[in-house]
């Protein structure tokens, strides 16, 4: 009763830090679908705050940043308020969403948000229907302890600067959802979301500290040599306190072609056909350029270029540790090449 009891007494306080929208690509709740007076204001105060972000020159130019910034602001205020701020999953409703966001009191379990603050949520904003709910705490990308990340240039020398890093006493890599031998997927599956769940934090938490155990501390660095593409991650990435972003790089013709050879074989009569297809199915050369920068807007001084002619010297790599803040490689250290091609 005591949860229940507190999120009514403060009702306004709460649900005005609510309605996140947890997923980018989903569609958030429409003013056209809440009945009630009060409600609607709020949801048409909260759209008119996303404007004036932008229309006043905050540096906040997109979509996907505004949905972040508002992300991050009710996550704090919540726990600002003395609350938790949940994703409420939802099943057999006919809203236009299948989740939202909202805070409530502290003392509230995942029972009690699914059992009691659910439904007093859902009727505020218009649903009478009964509807089966799964409520899954959230955190903040500022809680991530993570200390760099190398997200690519995929078929730039990536493998060859995650793998060398590793060799250093003063380095662990994650392997919280690995792939082959290298790569880690936990970032591309929380990516799309606006908040990381605090189940996920709690993994990466509990990785490191066994790790630490294990091996004493070090920098905890991710490999993931396609998270270039997705705009979206750097929106998250930029949150996480001290983190450092390292991008091997190399002429993206030279990388256009052994993608397309390593895809193909064309010869001198199909060239062309292979050309267009490398274009339509695997052609980034177009956005190359344009997500570099929006990397180094995000990140300025924290993110590191690595040319990939220059990735088996050791100047490369004391560059990376100084980058870093570790002690140079040892003298004995070599430094091969990975899948090079």
């Amino acid at each position: 009763m005591e949860c229940l009891q507190s999120y009514q007494a403060n009702f306004n306080a709460y649900f005005g830090l609510s309605l996140a929208r947890l997923h980018t690509h989903h569609r958030g709740l429409q003013v056209s679908e809440v009945n009630t007076h009060s409600e609607k204001g709020l949801i048409e105060l909260h759209q008119q705050r996303l404007e004036q972000w932008q229309q006043q020159g905050s540096g906040i130019a997109s979509e996907t940043e505004l949905l972040f910034a508002d992300a991050s602001a009710k996550v704090l205020g919540c726990w600002n308020l003395g609350g938790r701020f949940w994703e409420l999953r939802l099943r057999g409703t006919a809203l236009s969403m299948s989740s939202t966001t909202l805070c409530a009191p502290e003392t509230c379990s995942a029972q009690q948000v699914e059992a009691e603050i659910a439904q007093v949520f859902l009727r505020r904003i218009g649903s009478g229907e009964t509807v089966t709910t799964e409520a899954l705490e959230l955190s903040h990308w500022a809680d991530l302890e993570l200390d760099f990340l190398v997200i690519g240039l995929d078929g730039c020398g990536s493998t060859s600067v995650g793998r060398i890093l590793a060799r250093h006493s003063s380095i662990n890599f994650t392997n919280v959802s690995t792939f082959n031998q290298d790569e880690d997927f936990f970032f591309l599956e929380a990516g799309r979301q606006t908040l990381p769940y605090m189940s996920q934090i709690a993994q990466l938490s509990s990785f490191r500290a066994k790790l630490t155990r294990e091996r004493g501390h070090r920098r905890l660095g991710l490999y993931q040599p396609t998270i270039w593409y997705a705009d979206s991650l750097a929106h998250a990435i930029v949150q996480i306190p001290g983190i450092k972003v390292i991008a091997a790089l190399c002429d993206p013709v030279d990388r256009f072609e052994r993608q397309m050879y390593g895809f193909s074989s064309p010869d001198a009569v199909n060239l062309s056909a292979a050309v267009e297809l490398q274009l339509r199915d695997h052609g980034d050369l177009d956005s190359f350029a344009g997500k570099l920068k929006t990397w180094r807007y995000f990140l300025g001084a924290d993110l590191h270029f690595v040319e990939q002619r220059f990735l088996s010297t050791r100047h490369t790599f004391n560059a990376l540790a100084d980058f870093l803040g570790i002690r140079p490689f040892p003298a004995s250290s070599v430094f091969p090449r990975y899948n090079s091609q």
